[in-house]
């Protein structure tokens, strides 16, 4: 369940990973149901900082870096560019 305090978004579930999360490729099965999101044009983002819905292809990522925060804690980032059918 999402925790709604810590949420601007009207889902009752989100996902989260962390240091042990392992993402692995798979089949389309087209099981998940389209009404659920509200997807976003990227030529419609313009930069606004919401959170949007979008999809799109991985088309490069680069290796994760350390990140300094302004509270002086380190986070690991990395990079990912999608693209849409607009390429």
């Amino acid at each position: 369940m999402a925790d709604k305090r810590f949420t601007s978004l009207p889902n009752d579930f989100q996902i989260i990973f962390d240091t042990h999360s392992k993402i692995e490729e798979v089949q389309d099965s087209g099981e998940i149901c389209k009404n659920s999101l509200n997807f976003t044009q990227y030529q419609s983002l313009n930069g606004n900082l919401k959170i949007n819905d979008v999809a799109g292809v991985i088309l490069e990522t680069n290796n994760s870096q350390s990140t300094n925060l302004k509270n002086g804690q380190s986070k690991m980032r990395k990079n990912i560019w999608i693209i849409n059918e607009k390429l």
